[in-house]
């Protein structure tokens, strides 16, 4: 699948956080977004995750206009965000927080079968099924929350600053998660301000700037 975004402008009340920005991703990239603090880059992966509707501006994919539909609806599509802040439901079990990511599948098997998958992927938290998510470290947390957003079986992973607080070793698991995952063909887009550890997975790199988005090696 390909994501295309074309001219999209975002407004909080009366700043403008983007301004006719273009990005794309397609199935196989990891395309890591880097920029400033304020520059727009969650409310990019925001917009296209359906939790803010653009002022104007197009979302596509694989050409289909589906801009200002629901979060539930882009979930259906295929696209699933990864929220900034490793947000686990802290006093459900590891196993629960994983299968609430599943919500849209309509078969309770298929969503069964992707739990046991990614636990086999990594016995360290096979190993704390059931106690509270709220118990594991940052870098467990942040595997789980990625492991979550993939029980609907996205195209599009929208992943909001993986790699915040973690130590190497947790950093290189994730990292190694997502360049599985575009290995599998998923179109991958990474917010995250550790540039350098970005640039080891990335396909390519965008900065955001002034509301817009331009190849790092033209920024």
């Amino acid at each position: 699948m390909k994501l295309s975004v074309e001219g999209l402008h975002v407004r909080r009340g009366q700043h403008v956080v983007l301004s006719g920005l273009d990005f794309s991703a397609s199935g196989g990239e990891i395309v890591g977004v880097v920029g400033g603090n304020g520059a727009g880059k969650s409310t990019l992966l925001s917009a296209v995750a359906g939790l803010i509707v653009p002022h104007r501006g197009a979302v596509r994919l694989d050409g289909r206009r589906v801009e200002g539909s629901s979060p539930r609806s882009m979930v259906r599509h295929g696209v699933s965000l990864v929220p900034q802040g490793r947000r686990v439901f802290p006093h459900l079990s590891v196993r629960r927080n994983l299968e609430l990511g599943g919500y849209v599948r309509r078969r309770k098997d298929d969503v069964d079968a992707q739990v046991a998958d990614f636990l086999d992927r990594y016995p360290r938290i096979a190993a704390r099924r059931d106690v509270d998510a709220g118990s594991l470290s940052g870098g467990e947390q942040s595997l789980v929350v990625l492991g979550r957003a993939l029980m609907a079986a996205p195209q599009v992973l929208l992943v909001d600053e993986p790699l915040m607080g973690l130590d190497r070793d947790s950093t290189d698991a994730v990292l190694a998660h997502l360049r599985e995952l575009a290995g599998l063909g998923m179109a991958v887009a990474v917010v995250d301000h550790d540039r350098e550890a970005l640039a080891s997975v990335t396909t390519r790199t965008v900065v955001v700037a002034d509301g817009r988005a331009r190849d790092m090696e033209r920024a």
